[in-house]
């Protein structure tokens, strides 16, 4: 019986014949022959038959190395049937072909999950090891490229987002949210602003590849590097005390060095406001209490009254400051808490903002001449420095700005770490221009200097002198959280002041072992508290102790802050560790800071993301400086009973990952609970 040929559709015959061609390696005949297939198939409604077909016109296309045609065809097939795997396998070989390896993956792991296939095809299973090793491979070139490329380009962050190369291989990684657009879009005509923005957008963007470098690079043997690291360079005494230099242990000569430095008096510049948060403080009724080294009154805004019984007397705070500038304003800080007719909010101003409302202007003056009419109570520096500030023409907002954005630090990672748009919004704004509530002219005390010699310090920042994790957020920005809550403090401290309750006593002097008049001034003054700021960082430790043992009395307890402990300890910082041991602490770092997360409950952190984008090294010293603080503690107070009473919190709004907060006494009984 003779057999039947058998008989194909129209559209079936096409394939065939494109597959024949194929076979015989005729390309593009066989391109013909699956166009015609498809051509003819549209009408049957066969969706599994289409994408067979495209993907078969796919396989010609890649061999003739036509990929755009071919990831077209890839793209159709899988539409048709998304349960067909060959087209996946397919489009990963282009984009494998392309380099795009992390695209290849996404793609095959795409095709895996919808398809019913064995991933241990041998093809399947070969093109997804060369996909992760050339992931591997690629992944390590990009980060020696871009390290090569910003060891060329350091410190000029402009030229270097402008690099096309690396703009080609930075976002191989998620990028950042792009804030700097964010900030543009409301306030486009500020060029200058953008810029800034922009590149700390791309510095944001890098941050793994900066964190990559720290982690695989010797310690520098430039100057640079001890300066940051030891706060001097002198590579004699340096070669000498890291010669015995251990892990946790502080180097005794690197204390002693202190005595070789400058005197804290002779540094020259000014600050606006408090750069660290002061411990909560309870007054006690017919007390005095001493604030030593920086006496912006931030040791009264954090502090309450533990009961009020003002037939004990009134608590005393007397202030002694090296700083004129600092004494001079404080004064008018004063004046102004002690008139009624003075709204916080100008207060406020005064004490935080770089731009005023003119109604802040006209108090600030009025208060300013209210003490100038009582000259003969204040030093003569004082009295010239408060004339100047008012005497001076009224400064413009353009100046004023201008002269903020001169003085401000490199940007960090503040804007890119809120959730909120208008919080990035706010933060940037601030940072970029330094002011808080509506401004119409420029601020009188951080503009005018004048003194030659004395310059406004760079960098500040109102958000290091509050500690975020006290204050509740208002449910309207993170700003205005900050703002609300300062005000608020504001309003207590005018109470304690105009009820008498609290009498403050400013005083320009300058601290120190050798100035017996002032300290025996101060034991006079029978003192309950005594709070030393950070001056600790200024004085070797015998010449501390002698001086807080001087001052006190059997009841005296003793507060400071520290910010340079760490130049003394070995092991704070990891570029102190083996490149080997880095990663160790890199694992036992996420754990701390994993720990560190539930801090962001109830507070205005719940605004900020916890996963903690930002230079490896702050969040290393702060892990390691929980650690060894205590060490330098005991070594710096020996032979006082001392304690930690408060440590940096992991942020990243804030690189200050290394201020600890402590107390003392020389008289062992005293319960520090109890005061």
């Amino acid at each position: 019986m003779a057999q039947t040929k058998e008989t194909y559709s129209p559209s079936e015959e096409a394939k065939i014949n494109g597959n024949a061609f194929f076979s015989n390696c005729k390309y593009k005949d066989a391109i013909k022959q699956y166009t015609q297939a498809i051509i003819l198939s549209q009408t049957l409604n066969d969706p599994l038959k289409l994408a067979i077909y495209h993907n078969n016109r796919a396989s010609s296309y890649y061999i003739l190395k036509k990929y755009k045609e071919c990831l077209k065809d890839c793209d159709f097939s899988i539409n048709f049937n998304p349960k067909f795997i060959k087209p996946y396998y397919r489009k990963a070989l282009v984009l494998f072909s392309k380099q795009m390896y992390d695209d290849a993956k996404k793609i095959m792991e795409q095709g895996l999950s919808l398809c019913e296939v064995n991933n241990q095809n041998a093809e399947i299973k070969k093109l997804l090891e060369d996909i992760e090793n050339r992931i591997s491979q690629n992944q390590q070139e990009r980060i020696d490229k871009m390290i090569d490329i910003k060891k060329q380009n350091s410190g000029n962050l402009a030229d270097l987002k402008k690099t096309q190369m690396m703009r080609k291989l930075l976002f191989k990684e998620p990028e950042p949210v792009h804030f700097h657009e964010e900030y543009q879009n409301i306030y486009p005509e500020e060029k200058t602003h953008f810029e800034v923005l922009e590149i700390l957008f791309y510095e944001i963007a890098m941050i793994n590849i900066t964190n990559q470098m720290i982690m695989t690079t010797e310690i520098d043997e430039n100057q640079s590097y001890f300066l940051k690291r030891f706060g001097f360079i002198d590579p004699t005494i340096l070669a000498s005390a890291a010669e015995n230099a251990q892990i946790g242990k502080v180097i005794y000569k690197l204390d002693t060095f202190k005595r070789q430095k400058p005197d804290y008096s002779l540094n020259h510049f000014f600050q606006s406001f408090n750069n660290s948060s002061p411990m909560a403080n309870v007054l006690n009724y017919g007390k005095n209490y001493i604030n030593i080294g920086f006496v912006d009154l931030s040791f009264v805004q954090n502090s309450t009254l533990k009961d009020f019984d003002d037939s004990k007397g009134e608590v005393n705070l007397y202030c002694y400051d090296a700083c004129p500038f600092i004494c001079a304003k404080t004064y008018i800080i004063v004046q102004m808490l002690s008139d009624i007719t003075i709204p916080k909010e100008s207060v406020f101003q005064v004490w935080y903002s770089s731009g005023w409302k003119r109604k802040t202007e006209q108090d600030f003056i009025r208060s300013s001449q209210e003490i100038i009419k009582k000259f003969g109570e204040f030093d003569e520096k004082i009295i010239a420095i408060i004339h100047s500030w008012i005497s001076s023409p009224e400064i413009s907002l353009q100046i004023s700005r201008r002269k903020w954005f001169e003085s401000m630090t490199p940007l960090t990672d503040d804007c890119y770490s809120f959730l909120n748009k208008k919080d990035r919004i706010e933060m940037a704004r601030y940072l970029l221009t330094g002011e808080l509530l509506e401004a119409e002219v420029g601020s009188r005390t951080m503009f005018i200097e004048p003194f030659e010699n004395y310059k406004k310090i760079r960098g500040e920042n109102f958000i290091n002198s509050q500690n975020l994790l006290q204050i509740n957020d208002n449910g309207k920005s993170f700003i205005s959280s900050l703002v609300e809550s300062i005000i608020h403090k504001i309003s207590l401290m005018q109470h304690l002041i105009m009820s008498k309750s609290v009498k403050i006593y400013i005083k320009l002097a300058h601290i120190s072992p050798k100035n017996n008049e002032i300290l025996e001034e101060i034991k006079n003054l029978n003192p309950w508290v005594v709070s030393w700021s950070n001056l600790c960082d200024y004085f070797c430790k015998e010449d501390f102790i002698f001086m807080a043992k001087y001052i006190s009395n059997e009841d005296t307890i003793h507060f400071g802050h520290t910010m340079n402990w760490i130049q003394q300890v070995w092991g704070t910082e990891v570029s102190d560790y083996p490149i080997e041991s880095r990663k160790i602490l890199a694992q036992q770092e996420q754990k701390a800071f994993g720990i560190c997360k539930a801090l962001y409950q109830n507070n205005v952190l719940t605004r900020v993301s916890s996963d903690f984008v930002t230079n490896i090294r702050n969040r290393m010293t702060f892990m390691l400086g929980n650690i060894y603080f205590k060490n330098w503690l005991d070594f710096y107070l020996e032979g006082t009973k001392n304690m930690i009473s408060g440590f940096p919190f992991p942020s990243n709004l804030s690189e200050n990952t290394h201020t600890f907060y402590f107390q003392f006494t020389f008289n062992r009984k005293i319960n520090f609970n109890n005061n």
